[in-house]
């Protein structure tokens, strides 16, 4: 759960496979990380940095309630302890 959504590319037919995302989803992205997870899905890791990410005081992850409200929602989907770093600002 170390990542950072932007920096990730997905096959389009795992996406369809997968019904794209859960916009109902606070954290959308690791719901769908999950799933390919426990589809048994793996993935590349490129240590190179590609980008620069820049996260802003008002950003999704800046909320502290609404980052909680999210680790629950993934585990009360996913049935499991969900590890997703701390966001602090």
């Amino acid at each position: 759960m170390n990542t950072v959504k932007v920096g990730m590319m997905h096959r389009a037919d795992h996406l369809r496979r997968f019904n794209l995302y859960d916009p109902e989803m606070i954290f959308a992205e690791y719901d769908l990380l999950l799933q390919y997870l426990n589809a048994g899905l793996t993935g590349y890791y490129i240590p190179d940095p590609l980008f620069v990410y820049h996260r802003r005081r008002d950003s999704q992850t800046g909320d502290s309630a609404r980052v909680k409200a999210g680790k629950e929602e993934l585990k009360d989907k996913h049935g499991e302890d969900t590890e997703i770093r701390g966001y602090q600002i």
